[in-house]
């Protein structure tokens, strides 16, 4: 059966693979930027190189995927699994690559907001995403006070950093 891969803003096609769900798809290399991918089943893809700039990946399975220096920028990841999924060399942001395996947390149900944190670790340092917020580890905790002066979601944020980004 196949599947349409489209653009999640214009709604044209990008891609079609003839399978009823992705899982063990082979995309290396593909240009999948601004594709909705929500909730799609990519367990064990090979997404090496591929360009997932502003792609939905909202709720996916990538368990055991292979994004080794996929463009995530601006991706969303939200609710994504992500257990043993391979991020070495993956563009996370502007400047930001991922140069470590396996060292990103994501926490669910955090903040005011009961949001996603999520944390990578970076050749620049440690790259953090919560809300619309992006940036280093100094900028978040800046953002947080800014938010949060010392209230509760403010203690847990500066935890969580204190704890995660060593």
């Amino acid at each position: 059966m196949p599947v349409e891969i489209k653009n999640r803003f214009s709604g044209l096609i990008i891609r079609t693979v003839n399978s009823d769900n992705l899982r063990g798809a082979n995309l290396r290399g593909a240009n999948l930027g601004c594709a909705n991918l929500r909730g799609a089943n990519l367990r064990g893809a090979n997404l090496r190189g591929a360009n997932l700039r502003g792609a939905d990946l909202g709720g996916a399975n990538l368990c055991g995927a292979d994004l080794g220096g996929a463009n995530l920028c601006g991706a969303d990841l939200c609710g994504a699994d992500l257990y043993g999924v391979n991020l070495y060399g993956v563009t996370i942001a502007e400047n930001y690559n991922i140069t470590e395996e396996n060292r990103f947390h994501h926490l669910t149900n955090i903040g005011s907001e009961n949001g996603t944190l999520e944390m990578y670790l970076c050749s620049e340092g440690w790259f953090i995403r919560r809300g619309c917020f992006s940036g280093s580890v100094d900028e978040f905790l800046e953002k947080v006070t800014g938010t949060h002066g010392d209230n509760e979601h403010a203690v847990k944020y500066r935890a969580i950093v204190e704890v995660l980004c060593k």
